[in-house]
């Protein structure tokens, strides 16, 4: 009787066991790995090495830095340079010769009405003699150069004067110039004695500034005419 046990007890775990002998994974299959995540939450199946390995071969081979394209570097250009600006410059009139035979004046001589003055003058010289219509007197500077004026209380409208030379001396006056006493404006300047023409000025003093002559000059009359 204890036979009979025995084997009824042997086949029933042969006919438990059955059902898990047939669902064993072979040998050349593997189960995929299940990792339980913690706290609960189902984490993706560990990847297979050899499905790695594959892709990990087929992902394309990092490019060369050397082998990009060089783009060129954009070209700085300098702006163009600022000219400067010239100041303006004060304007002067072209040197002129004076007639060496006085024209014939228009109007009276406005020198005899005015008064005279200059830079210095010689021993025995006087400024009046500039303006007293004798040829026979004349103004001398204390060396080759020098200035003359004749002036007015009230304004004089002046466009011209005559420069004449003591009869033994003409001929000295080299170099001058004609200015606007007060406002230094330069009216002419140019060689030689004689009749010398000016843009029409009103003024109250007017210089005839000699800057170089042959010897010293000597100055019978300054004449201003008002045209």
């Amino acid at each position: 009787m204890l036979g009979c046990l025995a084997v009824g007890v042997a086949a029933m775990l042969v006919f438990a066991l059955a059902p898990l002998w047939s669902s064993a994974p072979r040998p050349e299959q593997e189960a995929t790995a299940f990792v339980p995540a913690p706290g609960g939450f189902a984490q993706d199946p560990a990847p297979d090495p050899v499905s790695a390995t594959e892709e990990a071969g087929s992902s394309p081979a990092p490019v060369s830095l050397s082998t990009r394209a060089t783009l060129p570097s954009p070209t700085r250009v300098a702006p163009p340079a600022r000219q400067p600006v010239p100041s303006p410059q004060p304007t002067r009139p072209a040197p002129t010769t004076p007639s060496s035979v006085p024209t014939a004046p228009s109007g009276p001589n406005l020198s005899i009405a005015a008064e005279a003055d200059g830079s210095t003058k010689a021993s025995g010289r006087s400024y009046r003699d500039v303006r007293d219509g004798d040829l026979r007197t004349y103004w001398s500077p204390e060396g080759t150069t020098g200035r003359i004026s004749i002036k007015w209380l009230s304004p004089a409208t002046v466009s011209r004067i005559i420069i004449r030379e003591a009869s033994d001396s003409a001929g000295r006056i080299r170099t001058w110039r004609v200015v606007n006493h007060h406002t230094g404006q330069v009216l002419a300047t140019g060689s030689g004695a004689g009749t010398i023409d000016l843009p029409r000025t009103s003024l109250l003093k007017i210089n005839f500034e000699i800057t170089s002559s042959t010897g010293t000059p000597r100055v019978a009359e300054f004449e201003t005419y008002g045209g």
